[in-house]
């Protein structure tokens, strides 16, 4: 069996609230070994739970160690990107939170370094993982429904800090206070753009439009956007962090008939024949994909979610951040 000893460098509230308690449950593959946080606190909290690991305040003693095989990144938008590009150029293999980057130009340095240390880097893009995300990728790629016509994304939730702290996230100052493009399309929205890239690739053109209705949590509260594949294919994304209603479903329309899927069902309609459901597996979703990377591990495999396709969602955000201020649309 391999084994990889791991650096943890944030190991805030994502760390905290879901990471650490898969990573003991997958210890055949993963040993944490070291951790690194901004403040002593932080640490003297991990230390708690991991009292043989060594702790630091300076990044820098961390990525100098050599027996660790690869670090896990999970700080504030603005700061991912830039701490995975020190930790390839330090010979480790990286597990990155998503967004990967800030930009696109930041993110296809990521795929770069990766390239040239010969190391891999895992975008912790849980969304894609779902079974119901891969059995609805597999339904497409069958032709269930025929060639795709037109896609119906929604993705809606509140974070505001008031009626929905998100398990203390809407409560962090980076996301109040956002120095990074957009705002939360750019945190929990990209996740479903990382799914429309994991059903249908790289758009070619995109047109954006948006609305900002508070001066807190980055520059837009809803944004729609449509995008332009291989005729005759388009697909239209309403993400909101203010419009209520915890709205997340996917419609896919083609020439055959047309599937939905919300949370962990998927109901499929053709237009000739009886209409049938499909249950999935209701495993959450960063257990099945840090499952998926022990296994990429052990066997040598390339995650279903590929680091092109973490590039590919931070130009996406690059062109909706360009179409919302050209008013036009933006070609990728």
């Amino acid at each position: 069996m391999v084994k990889w000893n791991l650096g943890i460098i944030g190991p805030g509230l994502i760390w905290q609230n879901i990471h650490t308690a898969i990573i003991k449950k997958l210890d055949q593959t993963f040993e944490v070994r070291a951790f690194c946080a901004r403040t002593q606190q932080t640490l003297d909290k991990a230390k708690k739970e991991y009292p043989d690991a060594d702790c630091y305040l300076d990044v820098n003693e961390l990525l100098a160690r050599k027996d660790l095989d690869a670090v896990f990144v999970a700080l504030p938008i603005a700061n991912n990107g830039k701490m995975a590009l020190r930790a390839l150029q330090a010979g480790k293999h990286v597990f990155l939170e998503k967004p990967m980057a800030v930009n696109g130009p930041e993110a296809k340095q990521i795929l770069e370094a990766s390239r040239i240390s010969g190391k891999y880097v895992y975008v912790l893009e849980n969304f894609v993982y779902a079974d119901s995300i891969q059995k609805a990728k597999g339904l497409l790629r069958d032709g269930t429904i025929g060639e795709p016509v037109y896609c119906d994304m929604h993705f809606h939730y509140i974070i505001d800090g008031i009626r929905s702290a998100m398990d203390g996230y809407a409560l962090t100052k980076w996301r109040i206070e956002a120095d990074y493009p957009l705002g939360a399309i750019m945190d929990g929205g990209i996740h479903y753009l990382a799914i429309l890239t994991q059903l249908f690739g790289k758009p070619e053109w995109i047109y954006a439009t948006g609305s900002n209705l508070r001066p807190t949590y980055g520059a837009y509260d809803h944004i729609l956007t449509i995008c332009g594949f291989n005729a005759p294919l388009k697909v239209s994304y309403s993400h909101s962090g203010i419009l209520d209603g915890n709205a997340e479903q996917i419609s896919v329309w083609g020439t055959k008939g047309y599937l939905s899927v919300n949370s962990n069902k998927i109901e499929v309609f053709p237009y000739e024949g009886n209409a049938y459901d499909l249950t999935c597996d209701p495993e959450e979703s960063h257990l099945t994909m840090w499952k998926h990377f022990s296994d990429c591990i052990q066997t040598e495999k390339t995650p279903v979610y590929s680091i092109e396709e973490g590039v590919w969602s931070i130009e996406m955000c690059d062109a909706i951040q360009k179409s919302l201020l050209q008013h036009q649309e933006i070609f990728l």
